[in-house]
């Protein structure tokens, strides 16, 4: 049997190379990736935490995660990865303005 796409049917997904991928596979079980409203709040949840490492994006990583922690606390779920976001992110901000303004002072 070769394997040009067609023993998947009419349902499949176009690749960049022309292939045809199949979206059920054969024991029924959909490999689509959804983007879903959890996964939408651990990427945010993320971002924010990466950006709060950054000193000068970390007001924008503190803002991020406080958007996820928001909607994680809409769905009655903890958000600890944005809790931790938070967390860092002021402690990076807090130690930003302290080095800022002794260099500035002094």
């Amino acid at each position: 049997m070769s394997m040009n796409g067609t023993e998947f049917g009419q349902g499949g997904v176009r690749s960049p190379a022309g292939q045809v991928l199949p979206t059920v596979d054969p024991d029924g079980q959909s490999r689509a990736v959804r983007d879903t409203p959890e996964s939408n709040r651990s990427t945010a949840a993320i971002v924010g935490l990466v950006l709060g490492l950054i000193p000068i994006l970390s007001v924008i990583g503190l803002i991020v995660s406080v958007v996820a922690l928001r909607g994680y606390r809409k769905v009655g779920q903890r958000g600890t990865l944005a809790v931790i976001g938070i967390a860092m992110s002021a402690v990076v901000l807090v130690g930003s303005v302290v080095v800022f303004t002794t260099n500035a002072l002094g």
